[in-house]
C-alpha cells in the first residue's frame, strides 16, 4: 500500500530482526509517506525562525509584523538608514519614530529608497494647528514626506506605512502628531508620499531631516515587515 498521509494517518506493524522478511514495498510505503510529509509543510517550513513550531506560534490574527530593527539615537544626526532590505520579498514596511526634534525651526521629516536624493518624490499633505487645517501638494521634492518638527526639542511621532513592491507605485501614507518642547500639542498631519521609482528593488530606507541634526538624542527609530 501507498502512504494514507495527509487525509489520514499510517500505520505499521512493528518489525524484529531475523524474524521478518523486509520487501520492497515496505521501504517504499515509508519513503511515500516521508515525500508526502515533505509536499505538506513545503519546503523551507520554518522560513527565517529556528523551528516550524517558532514560526506557528508567532503567528497573530490578520497577519505577522515583525521587528527588521530598531535604534535610539544617542548622539544628534540628520539621518539613519536601515540597510540589507528586500522590498520585493518583504511585500510592505512599517517605519514609527518618535523623534526629539533637534533644529530650531520647521523641518520636514522624510524618508529616502536607495539612497535617492533627487527630486523623485512628491506628496500631499493636510495640516491640522489649532482650529485650522491647511493642505499643500508638492509634485518634485527630494525625498517621501512623514512628518514635521517646528521647535528645538519638540517630540514627532510617527507611523508611516510603505508599499515597496517593484513594478507599482512606491505608496508612503503617514501620520505625525507633534507637541511643543513643553508637550503642549502643537499640530497633527496626515501625508501621502511617492517615490516615482517604480523598478529598482528597495535595499534601503533613510529617515532623514531636512535641516540639521533633526533626529535629536533620545530619538527612537523601528522598521518592522510584513510578508
Amino acid at each position: 500500500m501507498s502512504t494514507n498521509y495527509p487525509n489520514d494517518y499510517d500505520s505499521y506493524p512493528t518489525w524484529q530482526d531475523l524474524v521478518d522478511i523486509i520487501a520492497a514495498a515496505i521501504i517504499n510505503n515509508i519513503q511515500d509517506a516521508i515525500v508526502a510529509i515533505e509536499h505538506e509543510l513545503g519546503k523551507n517550513p520554518s522560513g527565517d525562525y529556528a523551528t516550524v513550531r517558532e514560526r506557528l506560534d508567532d503567528i497573530k490574527p490578520g497577519g505577522r509584523w515583525s521587528l527588521v530593527e530598531e535604534v535610539d539615537i544617542e548622539s544628534a544626526v540628520s539621518s539613519y538608514t536601515f540597510s540589507n532590505l528586500n522590498g520585493d520579498d518583504d511585500k510592505m514596511y512599517k517605519v514609527v519614530a518618535r523623534i526629539v526634534h533637534g533644529y530650531s525651526g520647521w523641518n520636514h521629516i522624510g524618508l529616502r529608497f536607495n539612497g535617492d536624493s533627487g527630486n523623485n518624490y512628491g506628496y500631499q499633505k493636510f495640516r491640522s494647528m489649532g482650529t485650522g487645517v491647511t493642505s499643500e501638494q508638492v509634485t518634485s521634492y527630494n525625498m517621501a514626506a512623514v512628518g514635521r518638527g517646528n521647535e528645538s526639542g519638540g517630540l514627532i511621532l510617527i507611523d508611516s506605512l510603505i508599499y515597496p513592491v517593484t513594478g507599482h507605485c512606491r505608496q508612503c501614507m503617514s501620520h505625525c502628531y507633534t507637541t511643543r518642547s513643553s508637550c503642549y500639542p502643537h499640530f497633527v498631519i496626515w501625508l501621502g508620499s511617492s517615490w516615482y521609482n517604480t523598478t529598482d528593488n528597495i535595499s534601503s530606507i533613510t529617515i532623514r531631516s531636512e535641516y540639521g541634526n533633526g533626529l535629536g538624542v533620545g530619538t527612537h527609530l523601528e522598521l518592522w515587515k510584513r510578508r
